[in-house]
């Protein structure tokens, strides 16, 4: 191991804030996997509707898979030495379903 690699800070204090924030999504996860079922509940009007309700679906079920990406694409490119900004876009991954989320109520 070089110096370089032990000066170098894997966890920075936006990087765990940012892990614990969506891992509190981890912990609504399964209750918003029940929830999501009931969106099919209603009539489907259009195609359009029925792609929504479905991506609204499956982007409920990848959510651990999102966040697992997210943490392991951040601490890839903090190991590589990429700068905190740069690495911080990792956590854009986890970001997309409370994004849907917002989305799908207005």
């Amino acid at each position: 191991m070089t110096a370089h690699q032990k000066s170098l800070k894997l966890w920075y204090w936006e990087g765990k804030l940012a892990a614990v924030i969506f891992a509190l999504g981890l912990l609504a996860w399964p209750f918003l996997c029940f929830g999501a079922i009931f969106v099919f509940d209603s009539p489907i009007r259009s195609r359009v509707d029925e792609l929504q309700r479905y991506a609204f679906l499956y982007l409920t079920l990848a959510y651990p898979v999102l966040y697992a990406f997210g943490w392991f694409i951040y601490r890839h490119l903090r190991k590589k030495g990429f700068d905190r900004q740069i690495s911080m876009t990792a956590w854009l991954f986890p970001s997309v379903l409370p994004a849907y989320y917002l989305y799908f109520l207005v």
